[in-house]
């Protein structure tokens, strides 16, 4: 069991408690989240494929990073986290990930309040294979056809279904 512990919060992201990582989902505890979505200057969206044994939503791709907040770190630090663990790629303070919005998600088991960031990055991306299956550069067109062929997380499709309103 993870043993690490986040901050459960009310849908107004004040904290109303703590709960070990591994068992929020179980409480359906609504706990911070980062995605970071990573694109390539051709205005590529990476995503990553998830491996078949995760126990949540497996062989679905989903943001090019998701993490939970821990205790007392902040919503950017879980993002620079989360990029250097995911995709071994680090910024500096002059090039942090740009903060989109803030939205909340639920599908039963996984109650999140979601900050997303996006980041523009063309460099190679080293995927770690015993966390992912596989992750690749799509065109928003192929990305909203995976979103309407079932083949992406619950919250991915939520936060891109977000996305696509809050920006106009």
């Amino acid at each position: 069991m993870d043993g690490k512990l986040v901050e459960v919060v009310d849908r107004t992201d004040r904290v109303v408690g703590t709960a070990p990582r591994s068992e929020v989902h179980e409480m359906g505890a609504l706990h911070r989240a980062v995605h970071v979505w990573v694109f390539n200057r051709e205005a590529k969206l990476f995503l990553q494929k998830r491996l078949p044994d995760k126990p949540l939503y497996p062989n679905l791709w989903e943001s090019s990073v998701g993490k939970q907040v821990e205790l007392n770190e902040s919503y950017e630090e879980a993002a620079l986290r989360g990029l250097k663990e995911e995709l071994n790629l680090s910024f500096s303070a002059g090039l942090l990930p740009i903060k989109f919005g803030k939205t909340d998600f639920g599908d039963g088991r996984n109650r999140e309040l979601i900050t997303l960031f996006t980041v523009v990055h063309d460099g190679r991306i080293k995927i770690h294979t015993e966390k992912m299956a596989e992750g690749q550069f799509f065109g928003l067109y192929d990305v909203r056809e995976l979103v309407k062929e079932n083949k992406v997380t619950p919250s991915f499709r939520a936060l891109f279904k977000w996305w696509g309103r809050e920006k106009k």
